[in-house]
């Protein structure tokens, strides 16, 4: 284990490949160039590509040939991979969420063995998700629903390696815990209509994914996204606590043994 985690703890890559393949958790307010700005603002360089649409889930990416096109068109440093928000949270994970990120995996994997796969763990919905909620309790609440994605992200990092977690919905958790006003400021319409982020919310994002791919500190990065100070500084020092932790990562040889479905 010790030797797979000097993956992790290498000095910082001055450039990256990194291939976005999600749905509009990623692309409303265009995270990804934001983390692209971050990583100018700190010297680095990141070239990018993306197959973002809404309301796509694994399943839909896995049968797309655009996505497999994307997948083969280039030897990817990073694959970062976001489930419909949902679905990684779903009592029937094992069939409508599972196999379709095997089917994902096994194509990154051919094309290069050695890219890491980073999980962009979500957010849960602010108010819970009350259609869900008739059949499934963990939709009922925020604080349960947030508990499973981030459970569930971990496992399939694990059964994944190599691989990493970019805590984006644990720093959410983390405003949530210490200021629950500010949280709602994460999402726009403050979560009453619309559960995306908002420039706040994608902008803790966008800083989650920047430390987890250049494996630095986000505090004192000079990238802003048009937000006011304040609301920087305050983001920047809930998001290096996560990237501080190195729970989330999951190099060849880590001895977890976490599991979701066909446990023995």
């Amino acid at each position: 284990m010790m030797l797979g985690l000097l993956v992790f703890l290498l000095p910082t890559v001055s450039c990256l490949d990194v291939l976005w393949i999600g749905n509009s958790y990623t692309y409303v307010n265009d995270v990804p160039k934001t983390v692209q700005r971050m990583a100018q603002a700190a010297g680095e360089t990141l070239h990018y590509d993306q197959h973002t649409e809404g309301g796509w889930s694994w399943e839909r990416h896995a049968a797309s040939q655009e996505t497999t096109d994307k997948i083969a068109a280039r030897q990817w440093d990073v694959v970062v991979l976001q489930e419909y928000s949902t679905r990684p949270a779903d009592d029937a994970i094992c069939s409508i969420s599972e196999p379709y990120l095997e089917i994902l995996v096994e194509r990154i994997r051919a094309n290069n063995p050695d890219t890491i796969i980073q999980f962009y763990l979500t957010w849960g919905r602010p108010y819970g998700e009350s259609n869900l909620c008739k059949t499934q309790s963990q939709y009922c609440t925020y604080l349960d629903m947030q508990a499973q994605l981030t459970k569930h992200y971990n496992t399939y990092a694990c059964k994944n390696k190599p691989s990493r977690v970019a805590p984006v919905g644990k720093a959410f958790k983390s405003i949530y815990d210490s200021d629950e006003t500010y949280f709602y400021h994460l999402y726009n319409e403050e979560g009453v209509t619309d559960h995306h982020a908002s420039p706040r919310g994608s902008y803790l994002s966008a800083l989650v994914h920047f430390g987890s791919l250049f494996n630095r500190s986000v505090v004192g990065n000079t990238e802003t996204a048009g937000l006011h100070q304040e609301d920087v500084n305050l983001l920047q020092d809930t998001a290096q606590p996560m990237l501080d932790s190195k729970d989330w990562n999951y190099p060849v040889g880590d001895d977890c043994d976490l599991c979701i479905c066909n446990c023995i």
